[in-house]
């Protein structure tokens, strides 16, 4: 009996307790440290649906932000709300795409697109969850 609650504890799906997750603004986002390196991260911002399995997330907020790359983004209805709604860059900034979400933070990069600089925060399995409005 001992080892099938064990084996049950261990299969069990990890999930974050409030916890362990760290409430983060764009501008700390834009920091790149290393010290949010696997913590469950919580943040809000704009997301955009770039393509099949493709979707940016957007930080944005006083002293700067960060973007978020996702090819796995869930639950499926907050999904399928941003594919619906939020397709292209202008449609990105309406109340409809705008949500608080929670990743894994793995690392992070810097984009330069002539004059604009991009800090890009890299999701473990580039994976997401919306949480809420």
């Amino acid at each position: 009996m001992r080892k099938m609650i064990a084996a049950a504890l261990f299969l069990a799906p990890m999930v974050a307790h409030a916890d362990d997750v760290k409430k983060l603004s764009g501008a700390d986002l834009a920091v790149q440290t290393h010290k949010w390196d696997g913590k469950t991260i919580e943040t809000s911002g704009y997301c955009f649906y770039a393509d099949v399995n493709e979707y940016r997330c957007m930080t944005i907020g006083p002293g700067g932000g960060a973007r978020v790359d996702f090819s796995k983004l869930e639950p499926e209805a907050a999904r399928k709300r941003i594919e619906d709604n939020c397709d292209t860059i202008s449609k990105m900034l309406t109340k409809a795409c705008a949500v608080r979400f929670q990743f894994v933070y793995e690392s992070y990069d810097t984009h330069v697109s002539g004059n604009d600089v991009f800090h890009i925060v890299i999701a473990k399995d580039n994976a997401g969850t919306i949480v809420g409005k």
